[in-house]
């Protein structure tokens, strides 16, 4: 959360820095945990669903996704990403993108979780990105 917070924070700062590179910089963050191992990967991730640990982590997610939206909703303000598309639906997106990626990664052991996340924020950008 604190990651995303911080993301939120450099979004509403209008130092001229898009939109895009905030939520870049965020998915590549997210995936940092990550990086070790396939299998530490995975060990996180079921971590999640285990027990008393899944509500919290629930919780959090709809906290993150929130504030994933209010980012994602100053990229439209600012004309970087298509007007006519639902900013929470599209943060939603933007956690499956991000968990879908780190998963499939440690199941599939895809041989760079960077070069899988850089393929999936591509894609994702590409499909919310105002059309020039």
């Amino acid at each position: 959360m604190g990651k995303v917070r911080h993301a939120l924070e450099m979004a509403e700062a209008r130092d001229g820095r898009s939109i895009r590179s905030v939520v870049h910089g965020l998915f590549l963050q997210a995936c940092e945990e990550y990086v070790r191992s396939p299998e530490f990967a995975r060990a996180l991730l079921s971590s999640f669903l285990s027990g008393s640990i899944r509500d919290l982590i629930a919780k959090k997610m709809v906290d993150v996704r929130r504030m994933l939206s209010r980012i994602l909703e100053l990229g439209q303000v600012r004309g970087e990403i298509d007007p006519k598309l639902n900013a929470e639906q599209l943060a939603l997106h933007l956690q499956q993108s991000s968990f879908g990626t780190m998963l499939l990664w440690s199941l599939l052991g895809e041989p760079a979780l960077q070069r899988a996340v850089e393929a999936s924020f591509r894609h994702f950008w590409r499909s919310i990105a105002v059309k020039h």
